[in-house]
């Protein structure tokens, strides 16, 4: 009966220790779903991020290229403004030649 009973009380114990290991088992699966839950949290954020610095830098892209047509249209202005003030001058100058010729005349 002796060994009966001490057989019971290692079986109990095992049962105990086994019960424990479950235990531990879940509270460690269950820390295991909540850090791959974050994990996906943080790698959906740094997509969401990743993306928005994608479309920053090919925003920035545009505009720059934008920036460079709007100089080189600038400077085509400025080039025909120039041409257009050397035309100016020029027909200023025929002008007072015409008029102090016919100066002369009268």
């Amino acid at each position: 009966m002796e060994k009966f009973e001490s057989v019971c009380r290692e079986l109990n114990n095992a049962l105990h220790r086994e019960e424990q290991a479950q235990q531990l088992l879940q509270e460690q699966s269950k820390q295991l779903e909540e850090l791959t839950l974050r994990m996906d949290i943080f790698t959906t954020e740094g997509l969401d991020k990743e993306h928005t610095l994608t479309n920053a830098i090919q925003g920035l892209a545009e505009t720059k290229m934008e920036l460079k047509k709007k100089e080189q249209m600038l400077r085509q202005v400025n080039k025909q403004a120039a041409q257009l003030e050397g035309e100016k001058r020029s027909l200023q100058d025929n002008l007072n030649d015409a008029e102090k010729a016919l100066r002369t005349v009268a």
